[in-house]
């Protein structure tokens, strides 16, 4: 009892004491004001008690920081940090590398698991390939998550390839598409190494008949483009295929002019291969199905005492001194089909001697011919050396004046880079030979002992060394802003008849097809029916509703509906039972489903005895409307006329009822040139709450690259009309996006109509 008393009269001591008890903070907080706070995120106090963040900042890392980066707005969470929208948690938080911040916390990067406590990344770990505990076994390698072969059946790939789609390819490259005739190399799409890039695509100077030799060096109507030079497309006594030329007084594939081939390969588009039925190995071509050497793979030999059939080593049942062959037995000391073993073709006029394949007496086998290197002016006293210009006597090039003789072959010592000024002596590399001296091509200057184009390098703009600054780009010699926005024009192209804007270009509505009537009864409120609706995103469609009520009157509600039934807009009223109320509702296909018309819905909201008729019309409008991509990164590319730049119209809707209607389309701009737009756009019922119209240009990634038409009020019924013009200030054609869009208001007749036409 005394103890109960005493704890009784401690209590009430405490509770009339003017002393407030301590608050105990938590690790990480700190006591301000009485409150405990955590310094490095609270708003108010940042960095220390009492320390206030401004309006449109928020706290992180103990410090303030805007909300926004730039036009968009970061969640509540997150604060603008280094021009990026970041984790207040993780502002300041730098992890080690394969690791990325969540939540303060540093866990494995996006796209990585994290298997027996490290992170992997499961498109190349070859113990977690695909998943965690999931390892590649022998011979094979992880690639883009899944365990492929180091060696195809028929090839041996090298030690960064793998056995993709039975060839092989380049691990990096594996489900990588090139388009433009770029090859993948190291996982990224560029030129292929034997060709040049000419007017921004990549061409190879051997083959190209527009760019023979170098950019911009033609061949005329008579000839064709093959190792370089302009030769004759037809012979005197031959006439060619489209894909060769006269070669040596005889058609030959042009790509495969100047290409030789060795071990019975034969070229075909450049490349040596070998003939239909044969393999190479050990850089011959050989028969896998006879070959006792390669017997139904590369460096499959049968035993002694045994012979290649069919790809499979069995007994030696031929005669003695024949070899069983695929079609037979054969002496392989004098069959020119299996010269020395099965398979072994000698092939190009050659016979065989002893097993081994001989040209005829006084010839020589250079490439695919057997020749005399005493008088061939292609292989003049050894294969492969030409006497160019020159002809060929006892195996010495005779060179015309002019000409000088190095190595044997005929050369120009003022224009030849191997040979620049004298015999042996070659330019570097990217160097050219002028009047016997190696130098730069015109445009470019020597920089660091490369030849750089000066007038277009962002490290060397106008001369060595002069960096261009972060944003701007080199354009003939000087650094400039890549892009130029204008809000006016010059007088558009005469040739293009998409500009300027024709509202008629997209086209009036055309009643196509129609569907009806379709009839009923609601016999009660509450009671609905839905007619689906197939409307295709160009398309226009017009409902026409007949209702007639019962007794005093029946309520009606009818309207649009989207595939998900929520109602895109509707029309109320009250039907009597004397005379029929006719309404006609219109609605445009739309690219968002949220916005797509997917079917009609008749309503009874009170009374008895609805009865409905719809007669549904479906219109056709001419001209492309509703075309666009959703995204930056997947635009539709506006098309080009016959003089190959673009040129077109396109028209769409601008509803905003789910979300920012936005269409992106593509447009290319060549070097120095400009794209002029006509933007247009109708605006709701008169006297509404109107839309505000943007039309952005976009770098291909999604970066803003400037406002052509920025914060345009429309709000009477009427069509309005801007212009703007956007100029490419770099040497290099840019492709850029385009994206009108309706960022407020809106209803159902919000339109818009762009033309594009790059200049000549």
């Amino acid at each position: 009892m005394r103890t109960l008393w005493a704890g009784g009269l401690a209590l009430l001591l405490l509770s009339c004491s003017s002393t407030p008890p301590a608050v105990a903070c938590n690790a990480g907080e700190t006591l301000c004001g009485g409150s405990c706070a955590r310094l490095n995120v609270d708003d108010r106090n940042c960095g220390g008690c009492g320390t206030s963040c401004a309006a449109g900042t928020a706290c992180a890392n103990a410090a303030c920081h805007p909300k926004s980066c730039g036009a968009a707005a970061c969640d509540p969470s997150s604060v603008c940090f280094e021009d990026t929208c970041t984790d207040k948690a993780c502002v300041g938080v730098v992890c080690p590398t394969g690791l990325s911040c969540s939540q303060g916390t540093c866990v494995c990067a996006s796209g990585r698991l994290t298997c027996t406590g490290a992170c992997v990344d499961p498109l190349t770990n070859e113990e977690n390939c695909g998943g965690c505990g999931a390892p590649c076994g022998a011979d094979t390698t992880c690639v883009q998550g899944a365990c492929l072969p180091d060696d195809c059946p028929q090839e041996d790939c090298d030690p960064l390839s793998v056995c993709y789609q039975g060839a092989c390819v380049e691990a990096a490259c594996v489900g990588v598409v090139c388009a433009g005739g770029q090859v993948c190399q190291g996982g990224l799409c560029g030129c292929a190494p034997k060709d040049t890039v000419c007017g921004g695509q990549c061409v190879d100077p051997k083959t190209s008949d527009a760019h023979c030799g170098a950019c911009d060096v033609g061949c005329d109507a008579t000839s064709r483009c093959a190792a370089g030079a302009c030769l004759p497309a037809e012979c005197p006594s031959q006439t060619c295929d489209p894909l060769s030329v006269c070669y040596q007084g005889s058609c030959v594939e042009a790509a495969c002019v100047g290409v030789v081939c060795g071990g019975g390969q034969l070229c075909s588009a450049g490349v040596c291969t070998c003939p239909a039925g044969r393999t190479l190995c050990d850089g011959a071509c050989v028969d896998l199905l006879g070959s006792n050497a390669h017997c139904g793979r590369c460096g499959t030999t049968c035993a002694s005492g045994q012979a290649c059939a069919s790809g499979t080593c069995v007994g030696n049942t031929c005669p003695v001194g024949q070899t069983p062959c695929a079609g037979g037995c054969a002496d392989t000391a004098i069959d020119p089909a299996h010269c020395g073993a099965c398979g072994a073709a000698c092939g190009f006029g050659r016979n065989c001697v002893g097993g081994a394949c001989e040209c005829p007496p006084g010839l020589t086998l250079c490439g695919t011919a057997c020749v005399n290197l005493a008088t061939d002016a292609v292989n003049c006293g050894r294969c492969a050396r030409p006497c160019g210009a020159g002809t060929c006597s006892g195996g010495v090039c005779q060179c015309p004046a002019g000409q000088t003789s190095c190595d044997g072959t005929c050369v120009s010592l003022g224009t030849d880079a191997m040979n620049c000024g004298m015999c042996n002596r070659a330019c570097p590399t990217g160097q050219l030979c002028a009047l016997g001296t190696c130098a730069c091509p015109p445009g470019q200057s020597l920089c660091g002992g490369q030849c750089i184009p000066t007038t277009a390098d962002n490290l060397n703009c106008g001369a060595c060394n002069n960096v261009c600054p972060s944003g701007l780009s080199c354009s003939n010699s000087g650094c400039v802003a890549p892009f130029t926005c204008q809000t006016n024009y010059n007088t558009p192209p005469a040739d293009c008849a998409a500009f300027p804007i024709t509202l008629a270009n997209c086209g009036q509505p055309t009643t196509t097809t129609t569907e009806g009537p379709f009839t009923g009864v609601l016999a009660s409120s509450g009671q609905r029916a839905v007619v689906p609706l197939t409307v295709g995103p160009a398309e226009l469609v017009r409902v026409t509703a007949t209702l007639l009520g019962s007794g005093g009157g029946t309520s009606h509600r009818i309207g649009y509906l989207t595939d998900a039934g929520v109602e895109l807009d509707s029309s109320t009223g009250v039907t009597s039972s004397s005379s029929p109320t006719i309404k006609a509702l219109e609605r445009r296909g739309n690219l968002l489903s949220c916005a797509h018309p997917a079917g009609f819905q008749v309503a009874n909201t009170f009374g008895s005895n609805l009865s409905y008729s719809l007669q549904v019309e479906h219109l056709a409008t001419n001209g492309r409307m509703n075309v666009g991509g959703l995204s930056p990164m997947s635009p539709t590319a506006l098309r080009t006329n016959t003089a190959g730049r673009t040129c077109d119209q396109v028209c769409g809707t601008l509803t905003r009822e789910c979300t920012d209607t936005l269409q992106t389309f593509s447009v290319v701009i060549p070097a120095g040139k400009a794209a002029l737009f006509n933007y247009a756009a109708i605006s709701g019922v008169p006297g509404g709450t109107g839309s505000v119209y943007y039309l952005y240009a976009l770098e291909t990634n999604g970066n803003s690259i400037c406002e052509l038409v920025r914060n345009q009020l429309v709000n009477d019924g009427l069509w309005h009309f801007w212009q703007a013009r956007l100029v490419n200030n770099t040497s290099q054609t840019q492709t850029v996006v385009v994206q009108p869009t309706n960022t407020w208001g809106g209803d159902l007749s919000d339109q818009f109509q762009l033309s594009v036409a790059v200049e000549p």
